[in-house]
């Protein structure tokens, strides 16, 4: 496949975007199934229920395979940040940042 067109009007997250875009498959969606795509650079963002912007999306990407080439490099490049490991450096980094609030509120400083 040369994009993956997911024109969905209501997807909590739709983890086919991701699928697509960890094999280089630039992802053409709505913003209508979590923020994935970045407009422009891995990818297009369309309104929902405007089958003519999609229409200009896919002749674009047809007419310019150029930039249908740079999006799918982004697109693998961001795939990796949703990945276990990604997952695991962010929930870390988050109860990292919580237990230290924690300990902050629990220690006080002298006035």
């Amino acid at each position: 496949a040369d994009v993956y067109l997911l024109p969905t009007v209501s997807d909590g997250f739709a983890i086919t975007q991701l699928e697509a875009m960890s094999r280089g498959v630039p992802v053409v969606a709505t913003p209508h199934c979590g923020k994935v795509v970045t407009e422009g650079e891995d990818g297009r963002i369309v309104p929902a229920r405007d089958p003519e912007a999609i229409a200009r999306v896919l002749v674009e990407a047809l007419e310019q395979p150029e930039l249908v080439a740079r999006w799918s490099e982004r697109a693998r490049a961001t795939s990796r940040n949703y990945g276990v490991d990604a997952y695991a450096r962010n929930l870390l980094s988050e109860l990292e940042r919580v237990l230290g609030a924690a300990a902050v509120a629990a220690n006080p400083a002298p006035a």
